[in-house]
């Protein structure tokens, strides 16, 4: 039977569990949540023998998260082997950045309880927005070093999908003498001898409480090191500035457990916030620097999958 693996239980039994609609699919949600009508559906399995019969008094079906639907039904069970069907239909505002479950509780005719839960991931989508650009200033939390080095605005995309390729142009100026001499292979340029550039993106999750941050939880995604030996394939310095473009992939939706989000639509939560953030390590001989800026990151489809989605009304027009 098609169903979540075992690590994706938090509460699991052999003789208790869900499985997906059809062995075509690898997920409960269904539709494009965001962009058209989606809904979660699959089964629910109990097997026990005919000689142990398991006499119910009722079984729940929750979707549980930030926001949680009910189903409820009564069965008496004899056969061998059995399985409920159910479906919730998905809310149009949903938080995609919320861990959302499915449980099931047994309860027995003797009012005992067996749980049985699964993590459902939800999936939020938006249309393709127009291609904007913006400088975004990638700051230095540590001021004093920004007296000697700085990184100037880096030109950016506003958004990223899934799995796009963010280009970052840097500009590092040094405020002592002019830089003269390099020496390409081992990329010690004098004044400014960069060992190593380092790239990381983040996802940042904090609850709030009376507008202000009581706890937080950080997801690290991506990081990237560029070397000596990629360093010296950058261009030249001139004068007293090194200009370089450096680059990463934000990971798809299919290997990664990041959380994409439409900062345009998504409605303001009063008690989470989730901020999607990308940091340059530039290190140097005895030092290094630490630039940071927040991005936005969405979760589009692509040209033909939305031509397919409304032809079948899986879009909203």
């Amino acid at each position: 039977m098609n169903g979540p693996p075992k690590t994706s239980y938090i509460k699991y039994s052999k003789r208790a569990f869900f499985t997906y609609s059809s062995k075509e699919v690898s997920t409960f949600q269904h539709g494009y949540l965001g962009i058209g009508p989606s809904y979660i559906t699959g089964n629910f399995h109990l097997c026990y023998p005919t000689t142990e019969p398991l006499h119910l008094k009722r079984i729940e079906i929750s979707f549980v998260g930030q926001e949680s639907a009910l189903i409820e039904s009564t069965y008496s069970i004899r056969s061998h082997r059995k399985f409920s069907r159910g479906s919730f239909e998905v809310d149009g505002t949903l938080y995609a950045s919320i861990s959302y479950t499915l449980k099931a509780t047994i309860i027995s005719n003797k009012n005992v309880e067996k749980i049985v839960s699964v993590k459902c991931h939800i999936n939020r989508w938006c249309l393709p927005m127009e291609a904007l650009e913006r400088p975004i200033v990638m700051k230095n939390p540590d001021h004093d070093k920004t007296k000697e080095y700085k990184v100037g605005d880096i030109i950016i995309n506003c958004e990223w999908c899934m799995g796009d390729k963010i280009s970052m142009f840097i500009n590092l100026t040094s405020s002592k003498q002019n830089i003269k001499e390099v020496n390409i292979k081992e990329v010690n340029i004098k004044e400014v001898n960069i060992k190593e550039i380092r790239l990381n993106l983040l996802e940042l999750q904090y609850v709030i409480k009376n507008n202000e941050i009581v706890t937080g939880h950080k997801l690290e995604t991506t990081n990237v090191i560029i070397d000596k030996k990629k360093l010296s394939n950058l261009p030249h310095p001139s004068g007293n500035k090194y200009s370089f473009e450096v680059g990463m992939q934000i990971p798809s939706n299919n290997d990664t457990k990041f959380t994409p989000a439409n900062i345009g639509t998504i409605r303001m939560l009063q008690h989470i916030k989730v901020v999607h953030r990308l940091k340059a390590h530039i290190k140097f001989d005895s030092e290094h620097l630490v630039f940071q800026g927040d991005i936005g990151i969405i979760n589009s489809l692509t040209s033909k999958q939305i031509k397919e989605g409304m032809a079948k009304g899986y879009i909203y027009y």
